[in-house]
């Protein structure tokens, strides 16, 4: 267990960890230098977007840690990360020996110690009591019950490269990105579901709304610019 000052250092790095990414998520969804030259590859838009929303979602988690101190919730966002760097890894690494895309081998590699360390902060945290105990009620447990069964089933199909499952036309990087942080999406809502305590649901909802509003707009937009144009459907 962590001392008390210990526990203030960790809430006030969440707090900065999670300012600093609001802040690139700014960056990527109003395509702000540097931000919107980081992306090497095609579909820097579609990947600007999503960034933006998912790094907003992340950041409103660690704030929302921060401040309430619920540090045991971190476990469900490390193990997030975890599954996200790891898919990550293995996809980019199947890609690198591709002719389409070499330069993704140093990236893919470079994902597995950020797994390691992921994994390893998971289980540190693990050690830490949840503090909001009140066990869910059952329209949010069943709610997670559909984040788990959609984010899993969308972020295996855009991993696996499986056509016209996203609204926005991808190539395979960036469909193993957004297919990769889908699947770490469904780890920690699964966490959730194997410890369903207010305590982690809090701090998935404070994930999920933003990047639900951030994304959902140019997403829409999109699509009934993209569908009418190419005749495909979602899924």
């Amino acid at each position: 267990m962590p001392t008390m000052t210990h526990a203030k250092a960790m809430r006030a790095a969440f707090v900065v960890i999670g300012i600093v990414s609001l802040i690139a998520a700014a960056g990527f969804a109003l395509h702000i230098p540097p931000f919107a030259t980081l992306w090497p590859l095609d579909d820097a838009g579609a990947v600007e977007r999503f960034l933006g929303a998912y790094l907003a979602g992340i950041g409103a988690s660690l704030l929302w840690i921060g401040v309430s101190g619920e540090l045991g919730a971190a476990v469900a966002g490390a193990l997030s990360l975890t599954v996200v760097y790891t898919s990550l890894a293995i996809a980019w690494l199947t890609l690198s020996f591709g002719v389409a895309a070499p330069d993704l081998r140093l990236p893919a590699l470079l994902c597995l110690p950020v797994a390691l360390v992921s994994a390893g902060l998971a289980r540190w945290f693990r050690r830490l009591p949840i503090q909001d105990t009140p066990p869910l009620p059952r329209t949010v447990y069943g709610s997670f019950v559909v984040f788990v069964v959609s984010l899993a089933c969308v972020g295996g199909a855009l991993a696996l490269r499986t056509p016209n499952v996203f609204p926005l036309p991808l190539g395979p990087a960036v469909s193993a990105l957004i297919g990769s942080a889908f699947l770490g999406s469904a780890a920690s809502f699964l966490y959730g579901l194997r410890f369903p305590l207010w305590g982690n649901a809090r701090a998935r909802s404070g994930a999920s709304w933003p990047t639900t509003s951030s994304s959902s707009r140019p997403l829409w937009r999109d699509w009934a610019w993209w569908t009418p144009r190419t005749g495909r459907r979602s899924c």
